[in-house]
């Protein structure tokens, strides 16, 4: 039986080693702080402006817990997409956070809006549950 060294076993639990040049230390770390500051708030306007006629209040507390999902799944996007070999999975989670406000553009009752929620509405929610289902395996 072969035995392996301390420093082996830390490149191995370090995992294959970053394609192409290093990043510098905290450049990772401002990048996503970036995208917070610059994503969440529009993300947030994004998602009211899409749903103003839910800011009524009898319906206020569905746009309201609608934008806190909009958000968190925005945050979580970023948040995953930073760490290594989960780009993917963040980038599925950002694009749901963005269709997720247009489940309920239908209450417009205007234009096509009726039609983009029904065909679109499923699709948030199965592009949120495959990037949550698939993030600890990828």
């Amino acid at each position: 039986m072969a035995t392996i060294t301390a420093e082996q076993a830390a490149r191995i639990a370090a995992g294959p080693a970053p394609a192409g040049r290093p990043a510098r230390p905290g450049q990772a770390r401002r990048a996503v702080l970036t995208a917070l500051l610059a994503g969440l708030p529009l993300a947030g306007l994004y998602c009211v402006a899409a749903q103003r006629p839910l800011w009524e209040p009898a319906t206020a507390g569905l746009a309201a817990v609608n934008l806190l999902v909009t958000v968190s799944f925005f945050a979580t996007g970023v948040f995953v997409s930073a760490e290594p070999g989960h780009r993917v999975t963040g980038t599925v989670l950002i694009i749901a956070a963005l269709l997720w406000p247009l489940n309920w553009v239908n209450v417009w009752m205007a234009g096509p809006w009726p039609l983009v929620a029904a065909l679109e509405g499923p699709l948030a929610t199965i592009l949120a549950v495959w990037a949550l289902l698939r993030y600890p395996a990828h």
